[in-house]
């Protein structure tokens, strides 16, 4: 598949990575108050989490975007539910469809483990990314001390998240 980021285009590939390819993108983008090392997971040495990237081809220890997803029941939520974590794209390649690929890469290893729903702790501005693609908030808004604004947004696989 081909993205495109503002007037570049190119080719990218994607698909599983170790936890750790994850940790630097994530920290620089969701959690810079955060050392790197805090990245590492409960549930990240589970092994049906999974863990996945973008990147451009030969450089998949540089991902341009990345996200974890492990089992993980919620209050409310079947047992098959599962918790999305870490999505983030790198600033430049927003709005170029990494954030839709790494959602397909999460259902299908959803659906691969038998899990029929998804749910994550969304900050307010990625509300609308997740709306758009099938999750619906649950609960009311909440605040995460040094991130902040953040609300519980659920997505049934029977309805699985749609590209845009």
């Amino acid at each position: 598949m081909t993205l495109t980021a503002g007037t570049d285009s190119e080719a990218l590939s994607w698909g599983p990575v170790p936890a750790h390819v994850t940790f630097d993108l994530r920290q620089r983008l969701l959690r810079p108050h955060e050392p790197v090392q805090a990245m590492a997971l409960s549930g990240d040495e589970d092994v049906s989490s999974g863990f996945f990237a973008v990147w451009r081809p030969g450089h998949p220890a540089a991902p341009l975007g990345v996200v974890s997803v492990r089992r993980q029941a919620r209050v409310g939520h079947p047992e098959d539910a599962w918790r999305l974590r870490g999505l983030a794209v790198v600033p430049s390649w927003q709005r170029a469809g990494l954030g839709s690929v790494l959602l397909r890469c999460v259902t299908e290893h959803v659906v691969r483990y038998g899990g029929r729903s998804v749910w994550c702790a969304v900050r307010s501005s990625a509300e609308d990314f997740y709306r758009k693609r099938g999750f619906v908030v649950r609960g009311e808004p909440f605040e995460l001390p040094a991130i902040g604004r953040h609300v519980h947004m659920v997505c049934s696989l029977a309805r699985p998240p749609v590209s845009p």
